[in-house]
C-alpha cells in the first residue's frame, strides 16, 4: 500500500490549509446536477510523468545496449520509487479534494462511495 508522504498533517478544525487547493474555486469532485464531473487539476504532474517517461527511454537503451543487470534493476527500482511518489501525489489530491467534498457535503451516500472507490482501488492493488 502506498504511503503519503510523513511530511503530511492533520488540519484541525478551522485551520486553512495553507497549500492551494488542486480544485478552482468553487468546483468539486463529483457529479453535479446536470451529471458534469470537476475533478482536480493534476498537471503538475505532467513533468513528473515525462522525467518517468526518459527514465525508462534510458532503461530500454540499457538493455538495447546489454548493460550490466544490476545496472538496469537499480534503474527500474528508480522507475518504481517514482511512479510510487506519484500515486502518492495523486492520491494526496484525491483526499484533500474529492474526499473532504463528499464529506464535508454531509451527504452519507458521497462519502460512502468514496471511501468504497479507495478500498476497490487498494485491494487490487496488493
Amino acid at each position: 500500500m502506498t504511503r503519503l508522504r510523513p511530511s503530511l498533517k492533520k488540519i484541525k478544525k478551522g485551520e486553512k490549509n495553507s497549500k492551494a487547493s488542486p480544485l478552482s474555486e468553487g468546483a468539486s469532485c463529483h457529479d453535479d446536477s446536470q451529471g458534469s464531473v470537476d475533478h482536480p487539476d493534476h498537471s503538475r504532474q505532467i513533468a513528473r510523468i515525462r522525467r518517468i517517461r526518459g527514465q525508462l527511454d534510458g532503461i530500454e537503451r540499457m538493455i538495447s545496449d546489454r548493460r550490466y543487470c544490476v545496472d538496469i534493476l537499480t534503474q527500474t527500482r528508480a522507475v518504481t520509487s517514482a511512479i510510487r511518489s506519484l500515486e502518492a501525489s495523486i492520491l494526496e489530491t484525491h483526499l484533500r479534494s474529492c474526499v473532504r467534498d463528499a464529506i464535508g457535503a454531509k451527504s452519507a451516500v458521497a462519502a460512502e462511495e468514496k471511501i468504497e472507490e479507495l478500498m476497490e482501488l487498494f485491494s487490487r492493488s496488493t
